[in-house]
């Protein structure tokens, strides 16, 4: 019997030595590049640390159970487009007294440029007639940032 447990024993502290050494299988990932750095991630691991300055958090390590993505800081005044889904028209409301640099930019799925037109109003109109049914992304831009962005259905 004592044969036994310490057989078992040693079984059970190679199974924990093993059991340290992970290999990431994950679900999917990606890598981004820009001027100011890159960014190489993967998805479902678990959590081994998190790492926060301000508003922004990076969290990382092995087997990340679910992965959540909280905006940054948005414009301090409201911006709606409606209605959505769309059919001949979508219109652009911006609750704010002062346009000065403010665009919009409309893409299509594929990001090709449709429209580009400076919002001179506090209600514009963007023409959907002439576009085909399908998903296109309207981009807010100020001073060439872009503040807020709408994912708009154009039905028949």
């Amino acid at each position: 019997m004592k044969t036994i447990k310490i057989f078992l024993f040693c079984i059970l502290q190679f199974s924990i030595s093993n059991a340290q050494q992970l290999e990431v299988i994950n679900s999917g990932g990606g890598f981004h590049e820009n001027d100011q750095g890159s960014l190489t991630f993967s998805i479902g691991e678990v959590v081994i640390e998190t790492i926060s300055q301000g508003e922004l958090y990076l969290t990382q390590g092995f087997c990340q159970a679910n992965l959540t993505v909280t905006p940054g800081p948005g414009p301090n005044y409201e911006i709606l487009a409606y209605p959505n889904p769309a059919k001949d028209f979508v219109t652009l409301e911006i609750k704010r007294n002062d346009l000065n640099n403010l665009n919009y930019l409309l893409y299509d799925i594929n990001g090709s440029l449709l429209i580009s037109n400076q919002i001179t109003s506090n209600k514009s109109s963007i023409p959907f007639s002439p576009l085909a049914p399908a998903t296109y992304i309207l981009r807010i831009i100020e001073n060439q940032i872009e503040v807020k962005s709408f994912k708009i259905i154009k039905i028949r």
